[in-house]
């Protein structure tokens, strides 16, 4: 995955979630913005990156890839709202 294609996808996160690109890799830990946060993780690493890769983007400071897979895999085993938010960040970044 290139780095413009990784731009697209937390612009469609940011779409998605209604939150600017800034305050995404941010480090507030709002709720929404959260939930934007893991759904880049998993179509990022759906779209070919490494989990490292992708959790770098998000926190560059440490490596948290643990946290956001394990995270990550059980909202979208157990929150409907999370799917939601995955399938419209995916729609809107296969879509352009």
């Amino acid at each position: 995955m290139r780095n413009d294609e990784v731009f697209r996808l937390l612009d469609a996160c940011c779409r998605a979630s209604g939150c600017s690109r800034k305050a995404l890799l941010g480090g507030c830990r709002r709720w929404p913005l959260m939930a934007a946060r893991y759904a880049f993780f998993v179509l990022a690493i759906e779209h070919g990156l490494r989990q490292y890769e992708a959790a770098w983007w998000l926190n560059r400071s440490k490596n948290v890839s643990f946290h956001y897979r394990k995270t990550a895999a059980a909202l979208l085993e157990s929150d409907t709202g999370f799917r939601g938010l995955v399938a419209k960040v995916r729609e809107r970044y296969e879509n352009g």
